[in-house]
């Protein structure tokens, strides 16, 4: 069976009940957490390595968040001249022929070793672009791509 709710505001909401269901209103529902709640799970000791680290990282904090800020703004600072050097060279992020209106964005996601790349493209123009494919190119020492042509 099929329990159906329509609310004032126009909500339908549906309920799938088994064969068997029972709506006696006198079962007597536990209230409260479930028991299993109140077992105990074994948490392995902390071990001397981790205590060691975790010292580490206490005494060092200010230094630790120093090399962090310094790399971030590092990262920041090679991002920014990356896209003026981008801005300079005349890579348009958007394209306009007499029959081709497209716009492309890049975005990184993630840092450090492994990061992806989001490159959305929209046509802008009013004719349906068909058959294309986007093809790009990087310094194969320093990075392993996949397939070098989306289709």
């Amino acid at each position: 069976g099929v329990l159906a709710v329509v609310t004032k505001a126009g909500e339908f909401f549906h309920k799938t009940i088994r064969r068997g269901a029972d709506f006696d209103a006198s079962i007597n529902l536990a209230i409260g957490p479930p028991a299993e709640q109140s077992v105990r799970i074994s948490i392995p000791p902390k071990t001397q390595l981790y205590m060691e680290h975790a010292q580490r990282e206490k005494d060092s904090c200010v230094q630790m968040h120093r090399v962090f800020q310094r790399d971030l703004c590092t990262l920041r600072l090679n991002v920014a001249r990356s896209y003026v050097k981008s801005l300079g060279a005349a890579m348009p992020t958007s394209t306009t022929t007499a029959a081709v209106s497209v716009k492309m964005e890049a975005e990184v996601r993630g840092l450090g070793p492994n990061f992806v790349l989001i490159v959305n493209v929209q046509n802008t123009g009013p004719v349906p672009l068909v058959g294309l494919a986007l093809i790009y190119s990087a310094d194969t020492s320093m990075y392993q791509l996949g397939q070098s042509v989306v289709d």
